[in-house]
């Protein structure tokens, strides 16, 4: 299991996201990551100058929680994966960096 220090390192290393990021205390040790929004007068609005985390990187994510669900696999968001945010366990977490790393290695 990869540290949340090791992921925010590896997701912006990789994706250019800077995160935040923690591992639940729970038994399933969810990691989550989001990118944090501007703090701005009126709380009601959410604004990010950061970058998202990209939309194929998203859809590798859906892919590998939701693998027998083809209907999702051309979104880019699906149940605890979103534009700022993602949660996953820390198996599915391992599968999508290596796969994310082979992908970018066989476009090269």
């Amino acid at each position: 299991m990869k540290t949340t220090n090791e992921i925010k390192k590896w997701l912006k290393e990789n994706l250019g996201v800077t995160v935040k990021g923690n591992t639940s205390a729970g038994r399933a040790h969810w990691q989550s990551f989001y990118v944090p929004c501007d703090r701005l007068p009126n709380p009601h609005v959410l604004q990010y100058s950061l970058p998202e985390f990209p939309p194929e990187f998203r859809k590798l994510c859906i892919r590998t929680v939701y693998p027998t669900s083809p209907t999702l696999h051309t979104q880019t968001s699906a149940g605890n994966i979103e534009k700022y945010r993602l949660a996953m366990h820390p198996a599915e977490w391992e599968l999508v960096m290596t796969n994310w790393q082979l992908r970018n290695a066989f476009h090269q």
